[in-house]
This record gives C-alpha cells, sequence and structure tokens, in this order.
C-alpha cells in the first residue's frame, strides 16, 4: 500500500481526449480535507505555465481556465504546485495523458489502450505496511518500483489487455518518469508505426522493435497481432520487469503456422 495523491481518485489520472481547434474550459477543485494546494499543468497548453500559473488552488476551493488546441498529439499533464515542490507532487501520483486528435480524428483501430509507466520512491510511513514518498531516494533517482498504470501487476492476470488474432491494436503510452526514460517494447511484437514523441502529423516511424520515451513524454504505437498467445510489455531497461514494470497483452484466435510455428524435434 501507498499513500498516493491523485487527479479524479485514480494513478494515473484518467485519459483527457480533444481535438485540434477545440477550446476546453478546465475545472480543477481541491478537496477541504487535502493538505496542500495543487494546479495542473498540460503540455498540450499554449501558456504560462501550461495552466499552472492559474490553477494553484488550495483545499476546499476551485479554479477554472479555457485554452485552445493549437497542435495534434499525446502530451503529458501533471501537477506542478510549488509546495511542497514539483516533483513531490510528480512522484506520488499526481499524472496523465491529454490527446489531442487531428480535426478529423485518427484512422480506426480495433483496440485502444492507456498505459502510463512511473517511478515510486518510498520508505514506510507512520501507517504500518503503508509506504509514502522518500525524498532521499528521488534526489538520488533510486526508484524502488517501476511500473505500468500505477502499480505491481496492473496489466497482468485478470487486468491484462484483451485482442483477438488479426486485431490493429494502438497504445497511448506516456511516461512521467519521474527521472527515468522508458525503452517501450512488446516481447513478440514489432510496431507497424510509432508516432515520436506523441507527435501528430510529424514524424513517424515504421517497423520499430522498441521506442524511447523521455520522462514526460509520450508515444503512440500502432501494430496488429498475428498469432494468438501472451505477449510481455516490459521497459526493456531490462531490470526494470523486476521492479514491476510488465504487463501482459494476451491474444487468442487461430494460429498461422506460415508465420509462426514449431516444428519437431
Amino acid at each position: 500500500n501507498y499513500k498516493f495523491w491523485s487527479f479524479n481518485g485514480t494513478v494515473p489520472g484518467p485519459m483527457i481526449r480533444v481535438r485540434l481547434g477545440d477550446t476546453v474550459e478546465f475545472h480543477l477543485s481541491n478537496d477541504d480535507g487535502n493538505q496542500f494546494p495543487h494546479n495542473i499543468d498540460l503540455h498540450a497548453v499554449n501558456g504560462p505555465g501550461g495552466g499552472a500559473a492559474v490553477t494553484l488552488v488550495a483545499p476546499g476551493e476551485k479554479k477554472v481556465f479555457q485554452f485552445k488546441t493549437l497542435q495534434p498529439g499525446l502530451f503529458v499533464y501533471h501537477c506542478a504546485s510549488p509546495v511542497p515542490s514539483i516533483p513531490e507532487h510528480i512522484a506520488n501520483g499526481m499524472y496523465g495523458l491529454i490527446l489531442v486528435e487531428p480535426k478529423h480524428g485518427l484512422s480506426r483501430v480495433d483496440h485502444e489502450f492507456y498505459v502510463f509507466q512511473s517511478e515510486f520512491f518510498t520508505q514506510p510511513s507512520e501507517d504500518e505496511g503503508v509506504l509514502e514518498f522518500s525524498l532521499e531516494k528521488g534526489m538520488a533517482e533510486q526508484a524502488d518500483y517501476v511500473v505500468f498504470n500505477g502499480k505491481s501487476g496492473a496489466l497482468m492476470g485478470d487486468n491484462a489487455l484483451q485482442a483477438e488474432v488479426g486485431d490493429k491494436i494502438r497504445i497511448y503510452f506516456g511516461n512521467i518518469g519521474p527521472n527515468g526514460a522508458s525503452s517501450f517494447h512488446i516481447i513478440g511484437e514489432v510496431f507497424d508505426q510509432v508516432y515520436l514523441e506523441g507527435a501528430l502529423n510529424g514524424i513517424t516511424n515504421k517497423n520499430v522493435q522498441t521506442t524511447m520515451v523521455p520522462s514526460a513524454g509520450a508515444a503512440i504505437v500502432e501494430f496488429k497481432v498475428n498469432i494468438p498467445g501472451d505477449y510481455l510489455l516490459v521497459d526493456h531497461s531490462i531490470f526494470r520487469i523486476n521492479k514491476g514494470a510488465v504487463g501482459m497483452l494476451t491474444v487468442t484466435g487461430e494460429e498461422n503456422p506460415e508465420i509462426f510455428r514449431t516444428l519437431p524435434d
């Protein structure tokens, strides 16, 4: 267990989805039972602090601002409150993704998934069995956990991503760090197309094995699944698997021996 800080009660926060040219009215409230002021910096925003400068909200208060989406892409958002520090708000779980689609939207796929990588720096709290943030480990960049979607096992077992043979899949992948870059890879798959650094109408790459996603960055990857089985999502900085950076995509359907088959001894 961990003492998370969050947007809307989940880590990562909800994925926001808008279109290029939209005018977005954003409401941010801070529960009166909270201890610290919070705000939000959306990397899709053109304006002071990405909205953070006008949304610093004390416990029990609410702030509202508007912004117009000027560039399409997949962007990170996070809390940037200076009290007690910006890194502490990020490291405790206050982040998510905002997708700004082109005006005419994106092409159809069979499945879209939201996967977010983050690090946690922990120490025991006053509550037995509950961990809390360690500033010392954060400063030393010594993460105890590196996870997808907020916890170890978030995308394993009953929570594994599901698809069928022949499906086209799009993953919206974010990495908050707060320190480390991610070497995102799916074992047994090749990305047919990668929108580098989350840019739409920008540079794309094809036939990619592993894509680098910087701290506070994102990428969109697309691929088709051809063979049934279990496929691991990993950060190929591979020891991070031991810290929790592993998920599962389970594919069902008919075998295709022309593409993949086992042979007798």
